[in-house]
Formats: C-alpha cells, structure tokens, sequence
C-alpha cells in the first residue's frame, strides 16, 4: 500500500479550495504512481493498475489529507505476457516517488496560480510518502473498507455529551503512543467544526480505480486472472421463492416464465401505424377483462401524425 500525504503547512490551502485541488491530488498521485511502476526496475510495463482511498481526517478529527493505494504487483505486458515483482516485499524506492510527488504537487500548485499561498520552506522540507507490504493485500482490502462508506467517526466513539456544559467526550488511539486510547473533550462548536471540515465536495469520488482495475479495462483484468490462476468466485443469486398462485379460469398453478418490461417507444410507433384499440379490446373481452378506460392511459392509442 502507498500512501500520498500533505505537509501540514498546506493543509489549510487543500480545505480551502478542496473541490480543485482534491481531484488534483489524484490526479496528480496516481500519475507519479503509474510512472514509477512502469520503470525498468520495477514492473518495466504501462499496462499497472491499482485504487486508491482518499481520507482527510485523523483519530482526533484533525485535518490531514491523504490518499491510499493498494498496489498489486503484477502488471501485464504488451505482448501479453505478465510482469511481476522480483521481491514480493518491495514494490520501488521511495525516495523516488516522492521527489517525483513533490515535483508534480509544485507543478500543479503553480498551474492553479496558487503559489503565493505556500510558503518557500515547504518545498525543501520531508514529504511523507509510506511504501508498506501488505502481502496478498487481503488486510489492506480490510482496513481502507472500514472508512469507504463510514464517517469520520462513529457512534461508538462518542463517550458522553453534556448538554449543560456544551462538550462533548470521545476517544481516539494515539498513533504516537503505540496507539494508545485516549479520550478528548471539546466543546459542541470545536466538535462540529472539526466534523464538518470532513465532508466531501459534491458529486466527489474519493474511491478510484486505475489500469486494469477500472471497468473500462476489464478484459486486461480476466487475462490477468487467467495467467495468475486466480480463482473467480461468482454468487448464486437465487430467486426469491414465488407464491403458488391458481389461474381464477381452471384453477391449475400459474408458473413463472419471464418477465417483460414495456417499450413505450415501441409501442407508440405500433399505434401510430396500426389502430390497435380494436384487437386490444377483443383480446380483453375473451379473456374476460373489461377495456381500459381512455383516462388511464399516459398516452393515447391513436396519437395524431406530426405535422413537419
């Protein structure tokens, strides 16, 4: 798993204008990422695929934007053939990357027109970028699923809210401290101030999938099954168990075939050209059904011709 953090001296830019320089941050990542697994000491291939988990929050609720990829290592070459990692603990230098991040973060800043807003030392200071084997990456799959459809914080970690005194009690694990569980009272405002700076701009996708895990490239993804030997698991998806019903005519079981869902386009085509009022009601008379009254149609069965 690879992990894209923000120095904190550019923090408060990235929630000020968070609905550019989010997509940006992504943008701007998984392109460092794709670069640096095609190298010829790495993966030696473009055909790489990988997603990534944006988060923006700390156990305290603090602001601190990051992005996470999970990284298989494997990609599929031009020829078809599949590339692997010599060593199945180390994807790539790191130090690398982030000269190639920090590189294109300034890149980005400076077409945004937003240098004047960072200050000079920024540039010159450790950018965090953490490379972490994960194995089959099963553990990684579990940790990044705890906070895709979650919040910043749960219920469970709300101790006590006092309405007197307007605070409210939770707990955190200190990351500093082998994480260690603390607890922090803040008052009502400080705590939805610190909620509210975690709410993601409209219509933001904070899970992205790259390479051959997008669904624009699923064929790459089944060759990659196929040479790997991957198992594909597919769910049964039984129907629900249907309630034996009798014909109201000879009292047989009614069993069910298929199910067919209206054109209406189609059909306004049909009764455009052929009066189809008369066999509609016929075929409603013999099986004993009265003929729909003209007010419960949404349109009617003999429109009149368009006028060109």
């Amino acid at each position: 798993m690879v992990t894209f953090t923000v120095p904190s001296e550019l923090r408060s830019l990235m929630r000020r204008d968070a609905d550019r320089l989010y997509n940006a941050l992504f943008a701007l990542t998984s392109q460092c990422l794709k670069e640096q697994l095609a190298q010829p000491h790495v993966l030696d291939t473009e055909g790489v695929g990988f997603f990534g988990v944006m988060h923006t929050w700390t156990q305290r609720l603090l602001f601190h934007p990051h992005i996470h990829y999970v990284v298989p290592g494997i990609g599929l070459r031009e020829d078809g053939t599949l590339a692997i990692l010599k060593r199945e603990d180390y994807l790539m230098d790191w130090e690398s990357l982030r000269d190639a991040y920090v590189r294109a973060f300034q890149a980005m800043i400076k077409a945004q027109g937003l240098m004047d807003d960072c200050p000079p030392e920024v540039w010159t200071k450790d950018w965090r970028v953490n490379i972490q084997a994960f194995g089959d990456g099963q553990n990684a799959v579990k940790y990044l699923g705890r906070y895709v459809r979650k919040t910043a914080i749960g219920n469970s970690r709300i101790l006590a809210i006092d309405e007197k005194k307007g605070t409210v009690t939770f707990r955190y694990l200190d990351r500093a401290q082998d994480n260690l569980e603390c607890e922090e009272t803040v008052s009502g405002v400080a705590f939805i101030s610190r909620y509210m700076q975690h709410v993601f701009p409209a219509k933001f996708h904070r899970l992205r999938y790259y390479g051959y895990l997008h669904s624009r490239q699923r064929g790459r993804l089944i060759t990659l099954q196929n040479l790997t030997r991957t198992p594909i698991f597919i769910e049964a998806n039984e129907p629900p168990p249907q309630e034996e019903r009798r014909c109201s005519h000879c009292e047989g079981t009614l069993v069910f075939t298929d199910t067919f869902k209206p054109d209406r386009g189609f059909n306004r085509l049909i009764d455009s050209l052929w009066n189809r009022e008369v066999v509609l009601k016929e075929m409603l008379e013999k099986h004993g059904r009265p003929p729909p009254s003209p007010r419960a149609r949404k349109y009617p069965l003999n429109p009149k011709p368009v006028q060109t």
